[in-house]
């Protein structure tokens, strides 16, 4: 029940960083109804593969030191997640272009592009932040609680 919690709440704050970012940038959130909604749930498919990988690596860490680095690298990257996840949507626009159904676009392909794209730069930064604090841990008990 807490990890449903705790997906269900960072799927909610990365499509509120797609939205607020839109939003900072440009001074207004663009586009059609279903422009709009593929970018909200692009985001939140974004927070949901992010946030599967951000459990998984604290279940895997043990201690406060490293559970701290992952959280820290989990969120110290948003405006890099953002602009990969509004980079994926180019994709989308070739698509567009070729006549693809604009259903099929707005509620599949620009969720999912902007899904992938926006979670590799959490990933990424999330890992380096578990590597770090396996690190910190590392010289904790080698240097600092060994004396």
């Amino acid at each position: 029940m807490k990890k449903a919690i705790i997906i269900s709440l960072l799927m909610i704050y990365w499509a509120g960083v797609g939205i607020e970012e839109t939003i900072r940038r440009l001074g207004l959130f663009p586009g059609t109804t279903d422009e709009k909604a593929g970018v909200v749930i692009g985001f939140a498919v974004s927070g949901l593969i992010s946030s599967l990988f951000l459990l998984f690596l604290w279940r895997k860490a043990n201690g406060w030191v490293a559970k701290t680095f992952i959280v820290l690298g989990y969120f110290s990257i948003t405006t890099v997640a953002y602009i990969f996840g509004i980079s994926g949507l180019s994709i989308v626009n070739k698509l567009q272009r070729m006549g693809v159904n604009q259903f099929i676009i707005y509620y599949f392909l620009a969720p999912l592009s902007i899904g992938l794209f926006g979670s590799i730069p959490i990933i990424g930064n999330t890992l380096v932040g578990a590597v770090m604090g396996k690190f910190a841990q590392y010289i904790h008990k080698n240097y600092i609680a060994g004396k």
